[in-house]
């Protein structure tokens, strides 16, 4: 009886998991691309950007021009271009690139060392150039990334059955906002879900294993699994935070969420007997003051007698900020004995604003968004008002899933049907892209890992279009079906190679490509370069002739095995012959125009030579007052500074800051607004903030520094180090060739610097990411002996003699700082050891929280000398990055995931606070915040 009894209760609670979790039958459905484009804005807004590979990767996908697993790799923007560096050697240029991953799995991938960041980003790489800085995407597989959302959101010590329904809520919504067009589907912060690279912890990775593919539908639609860390005790409507009530988002309690002692909560207790509080001033003036006015209009006197408030007999909670049963009460009922001088004793009953008044002045504050449950609990002794919830509230709490699976040991099935009641969970196939490369085999000997030196034709033009924001398409043929490489802005400068019709072939920022030519000004003087008369076998058909009829090869893009391949050609194609270059033909084939080797064409009848395409006469646009000039930015102070916007408008994007005094030189107009060039970007301020004049002295004598190697923003490939009298001194660079000119950066003895050029006593150099000038007798360009004698390839000049300006004295309180920089942890709340000396070994004197802005005194290797609140110490230069520039909060300020108010807040800055400024714009300034990029007030914030 025993065994068939306990055999029907267990058919009677299968029967109930049946009835209770329909929505749970799994069903595997056909196969979908599982890829996810994730930007990476933790890295930043970068000018280079820097990586180390661990397994193959192809450059756009071309397995002739691979990568190796290990390479050190580098991307750099200069000039409006992309350039790709591999070991030391430039592998790749051009206004976009595309590095596709050769080996899948979550540990292969490239790890960043410039910033520097300790996880794995598995998948393809795509750069390209948005705003002035390198905009980096992370195509990965959906289950690899859903494993570094888990490690982020939750972590690996949470139980099993949680992370469980983590990775089914980040897969969800990974894939509910994946977009057809865009450049990226969401980004790796807070915005949508944080995201650092794989995560190897094994509860995580299992986790998201046991329920790989699985996604939550609604009526057969994808559903919303909004999330956040606690939700106070209560569920909130997803209307209430947004825009609409969705069915499977309720408002209900939370017992689990509430009682985990881990949820965030702030309390306050208000003792009985009045006279035993120590509230602060704002809170017992508004009492008195209520009692006062209650006193009042009950005609009872007040003046000169004063109020006295004997106990506080209640505290009762109302006005919830949205309908009941929301518990985001907005007023507490407050019942107090109270007494005017020598008048008896009275209840009094009067409201006080939690969140606006007894939310600050309590610390009771957890978000900045108004939307913490209140509650008040009664003591012998008196009254504890108690503030919850971290995040928005929506949907499932992490803590309350916590406590689900550890206390209770609840399956993600039932943590999901609680948070989320009607949905139905699908079982998904994905399909990972990455893993393996494109492109076939040729006859041909593999490329070179560089790109091909385009032959300058001195031509030049510029892309005219209707408005700044608009963009040209540039193309790899000539035609609107052809793939788009990038995209020109207007008033890029473009060298004219070729007109072919009605397209121009151009070159832009190391890439190669098509623009059609009605949106092209020549520049004034020149003539546009025509196809050459043809020679024999020019201008005809031929048929491609190879070894074998299963022979193959490439088209290439120039008359080399080491330019890239267009395409791939088989034995037989018919091609056009459109002219010749050596041992190299010129030709068109299945619509792209490259070169292959003569030797394997075999060529029809003579035809007619084609005529040479007639050059187009386009005028240069009229200059208009003010343009071609240089000019000086004068604003109403001398500390003051200015946006560069992307256009003519202050709604547009901040490019970068001007400070007053900066030289700019003037390109253009638009109305109100001039187009110029300042700090290498170009950009628009108002005219009337300009003062005209000559262009500015760099040098004594009033010439431009000669160029070691090439334009402004290319290496040099000329080194030297930093030679001083001793190892406390610091070397200033200053803004241009002058004692007299702003320090912008301070060099420490044996600092190698980039030599960029020399005159008149000064060197011009590029170190620690910017541009400026240092005396030369402080400066030995590398292969000289220590005592000045000569190199190995002859004689290298020694830049010795006289100090042409006094070096910073040394000693702690009084060393002038290089620069700020800001401490970046993967973790939130983890801070950075401050050592007493250079050495991890050596005594922590220090702890620097996450996000700190602090002082850079000097590089020692691979340590930093630093200083913050007074405290002088060294930390690692690993966690450390320098900002675009930083700012001290004026007031107490939130923080923001989106540059909006009514979202949820990261935290709130103190006033007096330092913090990395990345840029600002529409008024909201984005700010480093204890590891992640967030958004303040820029009313608030005072730049340094």
């Amino acid at each position: 009886m025993m065994h068939k009894r306990a055999m029907y209760r267990a058919i009677a609670i299968l029967l109930a998991v049946i009835i209770c979790f329909p929505a749970f039958e799994c069903s595997a459905l056909a196969a979908q691309d599982g890829m996810i484009r994730v930007k990476l804005t933790r890295l930043g807004t970068r000018q280079s950007i820097s990586f180390r590979t661990n397994c193959a990767y192809a450059i756009g996908g071309n397995t002739d021009r691979r990568i190796p697993s290990g390479a050190n790799c580098t991307v750099t923007l200069s000039g409006g271009g992309l350039t790709l560096t591999v070991n030391g050697v430039q592998a790749a240029a051009g206004i976009s690139l595309e590095l596709r991953r050769g080996s899948s799995g979550g540990t292969n991938g490239v790890t960043f060392t410039s910033p520097s960041y300790s996880g794995v980003y598995p998948g393809d790489l795509l750069f390209s150039v948005s705003s002035g800085s390198i905009q980096t995407v992370l195509r990965a597989f959906i289950e690899d990334y859903v494993v570094g959302v888990v490690a982020c959101e939750m972590g690996n010590s949470f139980p099993l059955e949680a992370l469980k329904a983590q990775a089914i809520a980040a897969r969800t919504y990974a894939m509910m906002v994946k977009k057809s067009s865009g450049s990226y589907d969401l980004v790796d912060n807070t915005s949508a879900q944080a995201f650092r690279g794989y995560n190897t912890g094994s509860n995580v990775v299992a986790a998201v294993n046991a329920t790989r593919g699985m996604v939550a539908y609604y009526n057969g639609s994808m559903a919303r699994l909004y999330y956040a860390a606690s939700n106070g005790g209560q569920t909130e409507l997803s209307g209430n935070v947004w825009t609409s009530n969705l069915p499977y988002l309720v408002q209900k309690d939370d017992p689990y969420d509430y009682e985990n002692t881990a949820s965030v909560k702030k309390s306050y207790t208000f003792q009985r007997d009045f006279s035993a509080n120590s509230l602060p001033n704002s809170v017992k003036s508004a009492m008195l003051n209520a009692v006062a006015a209650e006193f009042t209009k009950n005609g009872l006197p007040t003046d000169g007698s004063g109020v006295i408030i004997e106990s506080l007999d209640g505290m009762e909670l109302h006005s919830p900020n949205y309908p009941a049963p929301s518990r985001t009460y907005t007023q507490v009922r407050v019942t107090v004995t109270a007494r005017a001088g020598s008048s008896p004793s009275r209840s009094v009953s009067f409201d006080l604003a939690t969140y606006g008044l007894l939310e600050g002045a309590l610390g009771l504050g957890i978000n900045s968004s108004n939307n913490e449950t209140y509650e008040v609990t009664e003591t012998a002794s008196g009254f504890t008002l108690t503030a919850r919830r971290f995040g928005h509230g929506v949907g499932m709490s992490q803590r309350g899933a916590q406590q689900m699976a550890s206390k209770y040991g609840m399956p993600y099935r039932d943590i999901l049907s609680f948070y989320f009641p009607g949905i139905e969970v699908r079982t998904l196939e994905f399909t990972d892209t990455t893993g393996h490369f494109s492109g076939g085999t040729a006859e041909e000997d593999g490329p070179e890992p560089t790109q091909p030196p385009v032959e300058s034709t001195g031509v030049y033009a510029v892309v005219r279009l209707s408005d700044s924001s608009s963009r040209l398409n540039l193309r790899a043929q000539p035609g609107t079906s052809s793939s788009i490489l990038g995209k020109l802005s207007h008033g890029a400068r473009v060298e004219v190679l070729l007109v072919e019709g009605d397209w121009v072939r151009v070159h832009y920022a190391g890439a190669v490509g098509y623009v059609m030519k009605s949106y092209l000004r020549l520049e004034e003087g020149t003539t546009v370069p025509t196809p050459a008369p043809t020679a024999a076998g020019e201008g005809r058909w031929a048929t491609l002739t190879l070894s074998s009829s299963s022979g193959r090869m490439h088209l290439r893009q120039g008359p080399s095995t080491s330019t890239s391949s267009l395409t791939i050609l088989s034995h037989g194609d018919r091609v056009e012959v459109l002219g010749a270059s050596g041992e190299w033909s010129n030709i068109r084939a299945n619509g792209m125009v490259g070169y292959v080797k003569t030797q394997y064409l075999v060529f029809d009848a003579a035809a007619a030579t084609p005529e040479a395409t007639p050059a187009p006469g386009p005028t240069p646009a009229p200059t208009a007052a003010g343009e071609g000039r240089w000019a000086t930015l004068t604003l109403s102070s001398s500390s003051g500074r200015m946006h560069l916007r992307q256009g003519p408008s202050t709604s547009t994007p901040s490019l970068t800051i001007l400070s007053h005094g900066d030289r700019v030189e003037v390109l253009g107009a638009s109305g109100e607004w001039s187009n110029i060039r300042a700090n290498g970007m170009v950009g628009y301020v108002k005219t009337q903030y300009l003062v005209f004049g000559a262009p500015p002295q760099e040098s004594g004598e009033g010439e431009d520094l000669p160029l070691f190697g090439g334009s402004e923003g290319e290496e040099s490939g000329v080194y030297a180090t930093v030679r001083l009298n001793s190892s406390s001194s610091q070397l200033n660079v200053r803004a241009s060739a002058s004692t007299s000119a702003r320090v912008i950066a301070r060099l420490s003895q044996g600092f190698r610097v980039e030599v960029l050029g020399a005159s008149g006593g000064w060197v011009k150099i590029r170190a620690l990411g910017v541009e400026g000038y240092v005396s030369q007798a402080y400066l030995a360009l590398e292969g000289e002996e220590s005592g000045g004698g000569e190199a190995e390839d002859g004689d290298v000049p020694w830049f010795g003699g006289e100090l042409s300006e006094p070096s910073p004295t040394p000693g702690e309180s009084g060393v002038e700082m290089l620069f700020y920089a800001v401490v970046v942890l993967q973790e939130p709340d983890s801070t950075l050891s401050l050592r007493e000396s250079a050495s991890s070994a050596a005594a922590r004197v220090g702890r620097l929280p996450n996000g700190a802005v602090i002082e850079v005194l000097e590089y020692r290797g691979d340590w930093a000398r630093v200083r913050w609140q007074g405290q002088t110490g060294f930390a690692s230069r690993e966690y450390l990055e320098r900002p675009r520039y930083t700012a001290v909060a004026l007031e107490d300020l939130a923080v923001y995931a989106q540059p909006a108010f009514g979202m949820e807040a990261m935290g709130r800055l103190e006033a007096g606070v330092r913090v990395a400024v990345n840029e600002a714009r529409d008024g909201w300034a984005q700010v480093f915040y204890k590891g992640e990029w967030g958004y303040a007030l820029m009313a608030g914030l005072e730049p340094d």
